[in-house]
């Protein structure tokens, strides 16, 4: 399969959004998703073990994962597609500083 991918001019970009901009030209995803709607898998740490396949592997989101995401995510900044990495940072932050 042959797609095209469209790089930004300029300076070199770092390899994750490289990796990013592949991926979007051979799968596209929807724009401007909020809320539980951009969480599309849960990955598990790697000091956690893992029912499968091992660390760092995407599972997909059970019912019971998304009941449990959709309670605290009001306690959280807003969730959107696409962030930017600081975004990204202080949504993680919060999330692992949330209460247990």
């Amino acid at each position: 399969m042959q797609v095209r991918v469209k790089l930004p001019s300029g300076p070199l970009i770092h390899y994750l959004k490289f990796c990013r901009v592949i991926a979007e030209a051979v799968c596209p995803i929807d724009k401007d998703l909020e809320g539980i709607k951009c969480v599309l898998a849960k990955i598990y740490p790697p000091d956690v073990p893992t029912p499968n396949f091992g660390p760092g592997v995407p599972y997909s989101l059970e019912k019971a994962d998304r009941q449990a995401l959709a309670k605290v995510l009001p306690k959280l900044p807003p969730l959107r597609h696409p962030m930017s990495e600081e975004k990204v940072a202080l949504f993680m932050e919060a999330y692992v500083n949330l209460p247990k």
